[in-house]
């Protein structure tokens, strides 16, 4: 899966986790933070302060990460000695670029070396850092406490201006950070304070945040904010006329708006090599149209920015718009460069919209993209930036049908099977198909389908990539499946997939998925000889959104009917629904411990 961190990187080096690369036996007093806001140059200061300890059993390094948009100053440092404070000298200031998961953001840290001294010692530091885009100052994080006992942080702007802020639900309810508001001369100032309470802590999770946007006093939040953005698309979005010319002949002999869309957008995916590199400004305004084409590589900004150029270049009205994806902390419900981790390309044909990810690997037209189902796309528009909530794939869309045929042979049985795969249920095996030489395919697709029946012997396996669909066909065999106990005979279930394909970390309260599950399964068993089986409990657990069905018919005098499926509907789990999904996933591991009981009839 290819999607770009849009505007991740900036949003965690400006929310400083002063445990970057170092170990936990750093303990921090205090940390403060005056931010001081300069509107006239599009810019602001952030003075920093930090009391702490070493504990003296490991390298005492504290780090200072800044990007291409900041510059660092004024650091000071000293430790504690006999009682004495001693400075830090200069030669122990050192600064490197460093490397992240994009191929080039910009980086920098300048590492702090304090002295290793056996016992440990309190130590002191503090810099001064400017940044030179106002929309950075997005975001104040209260984590890492439990080496952070106490928050300060202060921003300081003129009247003329207004913070606006948001204080996210999982930090809210912990009710442990205090948040004052005064003016004070010509400025307004606002101070949030976090301490935590001897009942309580602060949250563990990355949304223990308070985003916020500096506007002017006249302005909506949502519309400086489109502006802003729209400012930074404007000289990077002129397509040229050798370009325009390329994709009007592609789409010349297309019929349907949707067919000339299809081809461009596939145009654009299937040459685009996605690459991302984010020095600077770089990490939220894509690069010029025209490199983008010509050098075939870019981000999700670029890919997207080149999809809208060349639609337009058609005659379509499309747009750029900025998204959260289901794995970021926040939903885009707050105009913050915190707030967005992708881009993408909006289209409306007739009554329908369309939401177009160049970056999916295996995605395709008319199928939306998993990263941001069922969430907020804020829409980059000339008139009025808007929010546009990004439909789900449902469930029923992405039924995955399996259907096993067996027949006994001895103690075990031997058949087929035919899997069938929809909507975004297919997209690993997509990807499997274009990454891995045929030769080697057949293992790659063995080793999945082992690990979800484990008990299955699978032996020429052979996957069809049709246009909306993947097939899976295979011969299958099992071994020991009979257990014979006087007249009665037990064909254990434990052969049987798992429809539970959905991870659960049992140490988390909130579990996140990417797709909409719908797992159905008929199994057809032949027996070589007449039998009468016992009655076999049905079930039927419903829980809403998350179902579990599983039953056991006799279809004739040699055959069985095993038919099951498993249904979860949402892709946020938390608490009474992350409870239902605990418990089914018991039912169904009880379920597949079970054993069918026959008796031969003679």
């Amino acid at each position: 899966m290819r999607f770009n961190y849009l505007l991740i990187l900036f949003f965690l080096f400006l929310s400083f986790n002063p445990l970057d690369a170092q170990e936990k036996p750093i303990t921090f007093q205090k940390i403060e933070r005056v931010y001081t806001v300069f509107p006239a140059t599009n810019s602001f200061t952030t003075e920093y302060s930090f009391q702490g300890n070493f504990d003296g059993d490991l390298k005492n390094h504290v780090l200072i990460h800044f990007g291409e948009l900041e510059t660092i100053s004024e650091i000071k440092a000293s430790y504690q000695l006999f009682g004495k404070w001693k400075k830090l000298a200069k030669k122990n200031f050192i600064t490197n670029n460093i490397f992240t998961s994009s191929f080039y953001d910009g980086m920098k840290e300048t590492t702090l070396k304090f002295p290793f001294i056996e016992g440990g010692y309190p130590f002191q530091y503090a810099y001064k850092k400017e940044t030179s885009d106002l929309l950075f100052l997005a975001s104040l994080r209260f984590r890492d406490t439990d080496i952070i006992d106490t928050f300060h942080y202060t921003i300081q702007l003129p009247v003329t201006h207004k913070l606006h802020y948001q204080m996210e639900d999982s930090l809210k309810q912990s009710n442990l950070v205090e948040i004052n508001s005064f003016q004070k001369n010509e400025m307004m100032v606002y101070e949030f304070v976090g301490i935590p309470k001897k009942e309580g802590n602060y949250p563990t999770t990355n949304s223990a945040t308070i985003r916020m946007m500096v506007v002017p006093i006249d302005r909506d939040p949502f519309d400086h904010y489109n502006d802003w953005y729209q400012n930074l698309v404007r000289p990077k979005a002129n397509l040229s006329s050798a370009n325009k010319k390329f994709f009007i002949e592609k789409v010349a002999d297309k019929e349907t708006d949707k067919e000339k869309v299809e081809t461009i957008f596939n145009t654009i995916k299937d040459r685009t090599s996605y690459i991302a590199f984010e020095d600077g400004i770089g990490a939220v305004q894509p690069r010029d149209v025209n490199k983008i084409f010509t050098a075939q590589q870019g981000d999700c900004k670029d890919m997207s920015n080149l999809l809208v150029e060349a639609l337009k270049a058609v005659g379509y009205d499309a747009k750029i718009a900025l998204s959260s994806t289901i794995g970021h902390p926040f939903k885009l419900d707050f105009p913050s460069v915190s707030s967005a981790n992708h881009a993408i390309c909006v289209l409306q044909l007739g009554d329908e919209w369309l939401y177009l990810d160049a970056t999916e690997d295996a995605g395709f037209f008319g199928m939306r993209s998993r990263q941001i189902q069922g969430r907020s796309v804020f829409v980059i528009d000339s008139d009025k930036g808007f929010l546009k909530e990004v439909p789900k794939v449902k469930a029923e869309n992405n039924v995955v049908d399996h259907v096993i045929h067996l027949k006994k042979e001895g103690n075990g049985l031997n058949g087929s099977i035919l899997f069938k795969y929809c909507g975004l249920s297919q997209l690993w095996l997509r990807n499997q198909s274009k990454r891995i030489a045929n030769s080697k395919l057949e293992n790659a697709l063995t080793d999945y389908l082992s690990t979800k029946a484990s008990n299955l012997i699978f032996e020429k396996v052979d996957l069809e990539v049709k246009e909306k669909i993947c097939e899976i066909k295979s011969n299958v065999a099992t071994e020991r499946n009979f257990t014979n106990i006087k007249d009665k005979t037990y064909l254990s279930l434990a052969f049987l997939p798992d429809p539970f394909v959905q991870s659960d970390d049992v140490e988390k309260t909130t579990l996140k998925f990417y797709e909409a599950v719908f797992q159905d399964y008929t199994i057809h068993v032949e027996l070589d000889v007449p039998i009468k089986i016992n009655s076999f409990e049905k079930i039927d657990v419903d829980h809403g959104a998350i179902r579990f069905q599983f039953e056991v018919t006799q279809v004739d005098d040699k055959n069985i009917q095993i038919k099951y499926k498993y249904v979860n509907e949402l892709l946020e789990l938390k608490d009474e629904n992350l409870e239902n999904f605990r418990i089914i996933k018991n039912i169904i591991k009880k379920t597949l411990r079970k054993s069918i009981i026959y008796e031969t009839i003679k």
